[in-house]
């Protein structure tokens, strides 16, 4: 039976998400969780809650969040144009040109960080949020070319064309036409960006000014720590990947309601 194997494959998959992140969040909501306890003796969303409101966690998902979106929004403006020639025409050279375009995200990041560095030295702006800026643009940038080309694939310019000779002005038509008809490519591609820009630490570390603190800056050392007990690292780790889970949720409902509207549905 063709559906046995294909649900242990379900459940496998399942488990291996499931069982670690109740363990985390198991620790994050503790009272009290010592050995040899399979389960914690109490629960509570008081030190969760506690930890989520002080000022230097709220500065923190601030600053990341706001990093994370103007690379995003960076990522998506240059990325335009190169995808929607990469997807819509053919010529000789195209293949080539998308290995060199992934390039970046192929190459050891702390190759590039460190080759980044004496460049920015010399343009004046290390240290600067411009820097951690450009930087994160640069391994961003070819996630969103690849998923807005393999999209731009399946557009039909003729939409474009159409709104043109009924008179309809560029910015409308970009506005009622060419992002309705995109919307899921770019859904999946921001939501790409903005992960790999907030789960950034060697570029932040590096390159971002030394009062930036975000997320990874924030998680990273208390890996190393002795000092960090459990539960808040666990809470810290819970905070670290809710923006990521929200952006992944909102993504999905906008693919979603592309697909019901594709199908003809309400």
């Amino acid at each position: 039976m063709n559906w046995y194997p294909r649900m242990m494959i379900l459940i496998a998959m399942a488990a291996c998400v499931i069982i670690p992140l109740t363990v985390l969040m198991g620790w994050a909501l503790s009272v009290d969780w010592s050995y040899p306890d399979l389960a914690p003796k109490g629960m509570s969303l008081d030190g969760l809650i506690e930890y989520i409101t002080r000022s230097d966690t709220v500065r923190a998902i601030k600053n990341s969040v706001m990093l994370s979106l103007i690379v995003t929004a960076g990522s998506l403006i240059l990325a335009y144009m190169p995808s929607k020639i990469l997807g819509t025409r053919d010529f000789k050279g195209k293949t080539f040109l998308r290995i060199i375009i992934l390039l970046p995200a192929l190459t050891p990041g702390i190759c590039v960080v460190f080759g980044m560095i004496p460049v920015f030295i010399r343009l004046g702006i290390y240290r600067q949020y411009i820097s951690i800026v450009l930087a994160q643009i640069t391994f961003t940038l070819p996630y969103m070319i690849l998923t807005l080309s393999s999209v731009f694939e399946n557009y039909d310019e003729n939409y474009e064309r159409q709104s043109s000779c009924l008179g309809v002005g560029k910015t409308v038509t970009f506005v009622h036409v060419i992002i309705p008809k995109l919307k899921s490519g770019l859904a999946v591609g921001c939501m790409y960006t903005f992960m790999v820009s907030w789960s950034m630490y060697l570029l932040t570390y590096e390159l971002a000014p030394s009062n930036l603190e975000t997320m990874t800056t924030t998680i990273m050392p208390m890996l190393v720590s002795s000092t960090v007990t459990y539960p808040i690292l666990a809470a810290t780790a819970v905070v670290f990947f809710l923006p990521s889970l929200l952006f992944l949720i909102i993504s999905t409902q906008i693919i979603k309601s592309d697909n019901i509207s594709t199908r003809g549905g309400l």
